[in-house]
This record gives C-alpha cells, sequence and structure tokens, in this order.
C-alpha cells in the first residue's frame, strides 16, 4: 500500500494531470493495477477526463481488487505488530513492549473506546520528558482514527507524548486536549523524527500547541500535515506550535489556528536556526500579537519557498 498526500485545486484534478507539487502523475497508475481507498467525503473516479475532486487529503492506492480482502502487511524482522489501541497502550506500560521498541501498525486502530479510558482522561501518551520514546512506530500507511486525550493538567500531550525516535507512515485523528506541548500526533518531538505523517483532529493547549506536533526540537518533521483546529495561548501553529533549532520540511496546514500571541498558519515560533522549507498554510489565523499566516515569529531561522 502506497499512500499519497495530494492538494487539489477547487476545480478539481484530471486523472492525466500532476497534483499540486508534482507528488504524482496519476496517469502513471492503472486501473488494472489496483485502486483507490478513498474518504467518503471524497468524490474521486479513475474514468477518462474525469474529476478527482478534494483538498489537502491522503488518497491510498492498493494493489489487488477493491472489495477482495487485503493481505495483512508483513511484519518486518524484529518488529512487533500492534493492531489494537490497548496493544498500543503497552507501549512503555509492559516489559514486552519497551520505548526503545520497534513497532508496527498492522491495520487501522480504532481507539473511540478512549473516550471512557482514565476517567475520562482518555489515553494516556507514550513516552514522557522523563521517560521518552525512543524507539521506531512505523504505521505502514495506517493510523489510530477517533484517538479522544484530555488532560489539561498535563504536558507532553499526544499519541506520542515525548519523541527521541522516529515516527512515520503514520496519521491519527480524533481531540486531544493538554497544557504545555501539545499535539495531535506528538507532544514534542525532542531529537526525534517524524515523516509521512498527519493529524486531523483539533488540539486545544496553554502553549506550545500544534496541530502535528506542539513542539520539535532538534528534530526533524518531513511531508507531514494537519487539518484541525487548532487553539492556544502562546506558540500556537497549524503544524507545528514551537520549532527550535529544528527543520520543518515539505509540510502544510490547513485548519484555523487561534491564539493570543506568536500564532502562526503553519509554525508559531521558530529560532536558534531552525528551517522551514516548501511549505504552507491555508487556514485562518487569529490572534493578538505576533501572529502570522505562515509563521507567528522567526528568529535566527530561514523561511524558503512558502
Amino acid at each position: 500500500m502506497r499512500e499519497f498526500n495530494f492538494n487539489i485545486p477547487k476545480t478539481g484534478l484530471k486523472n492525466t494531470n500532476t497534483a499540486t507539487g508534482g507528488l504524482l502523475q496519476l496517469k502513471n497508475l492503472k486501473p488494472e493495477d489496483g485502486y483507490w481507498s478513498v474518504p467518503k467525503a471524497l468524490d474521486m473516479t479513475l474514468g477518462e477526463g474525469q474529476l478527482l475532486r478534494g483538498r489537502g487529503v491522503t488518497l491510498l492506492w492498493k494493489a489487488g481488487v477493491e472489495g477482495e480482502p487485503e493481505e495483512p502487511p508483513e511484519l518486518p524482522e524484529g518488529a512487533i505488530g500492534i493492531s489494537t489501541i490497548e496493544e498500543l497502550q503497552l507501549i512503555g506500560n509492559d516489559p514486552a513492549y519497551p520505548l526503545d521498541g520497534y513497532y508496527v501498525l498492522l491495520n487501522d486502530i480504532d481507539a473511540s473506546a478512549t473516550v471512557t479510558w482514565n476517567d475520562g482522561a482518555g489515553f494516556a501518551p507514550i513516552g514522557s520528558y522523563a521517560t521518552p520514546f525512543t524507539g521506531t512506530l512505523d504505521g505502514q500507511g495506517y493510523g489510530v482514527t477517533d484517538l479522544f486525550i484530555n488532560r489539561p493538567g498535563s504536558s507532553q500531550i499526544g499519541l506520542i507524548g515525548d519523541n527521541g525516535g522516529t515516527v512515520t507512515n503514520c496519521y491519527a485523528t480524533g481531540a486531544v486536549t493538554g497544557n504545555y506541548s501539545v499535539g495531535g500526533l506528538v507532544g514534542v518531538n525532542y531529537n526525534g523524527t517524524i515523516t509521512n505523517c498527519y493529524a486531523t483532529g483539533a488540539v486545544t493547549g496553554t502553549s506550545t500547541v500544534g496541530g502535528l506536533a506542539g513542539g520539535n526540537y532538534y528534530g526533524t518533521v518531513t511531508n507531514c500535515y494537519a487539518t484541525g483546529a487548532v487553539t492556544g495561548n502562546y506558540y500556537v501553529g497549524g503544524l507545528v506550535g514551537l520549532s527550535n533549532d529544528s527543520t520543518v520540511t515539505a509540510g502544510y496546514a490547513t485548519g484555523a489556528v487561534t491564539g493570543t500571541s506568536t500564532v502562526g498558519g503553519l509554525v508559531g515560533y521558530i529560532n536558534n536556526g531552525g528551517t522551514v522549507t516548501n511549505c504552507y498554510a491555508t487556514g485562518a489565523v487569529t490572534g493578538t500579537s505576533a501572529v502570522g499566516g505562515l509563521v507567528g515569529i522567526s528568529v535566527g531561522s530561514t523561511v524558503t519557498n512558502c
């Protein structure tokens, strides 16, 4: 299964054209080779001359014939397969699921039950400031749906609370609420890597709040996006709240961003030689001071091709 991220104009995209950004030529994918798995809200076809409609959506091209059972993905050597939200919650909480382990998702994981977990606090983030996640989580194109986290008095809040490892090829939907360093997928990315990921849920916090990741310190965020509404007070961004001596590359955000100070459609605050490259933001941005459609404040940093 291969995942492709498109920014499709409102007028649609014919299947013989190239998606915005040149990520893929649709004419190179033949119907007999596989089929598209798309969000229900997206109207798309592969008929000659017909339009593929949507904006800021992720499409999955799957081998085989639509309707036939999918073959389970192969488990890479040394990896621990995760197929339920209960198994995911074991990471860092069970000796057999260490924080430095290698994990792969075997399917989309329904997390709707987390709304009743821990007396309404929901899912407990994987990794913390004291004990970060330092392993690898490879979603293989799968993700966690209807994730619920409601911890307004806690920090490092997200599916992964504190990431010092690698998070790749996965996504999260749902609602995440925390205090400091709050993100739809990762609370804080500290010396970590996030690639080919996205988050669509609403994210709420006080400071360092982002649609995908709240904080990005000495880390990298590459080919990622977020579409959910983001709300906070300080260092609030549609994709990343605060990026310190870090890189954000080939990313975008489309959700509305609301804060008080240092608020950006993509990143709230960039400093210490950080870079933002080949990115964009389209969501409405609201704040009182240091407010930007792309970046709230950039200090000693570089923004290129955005």
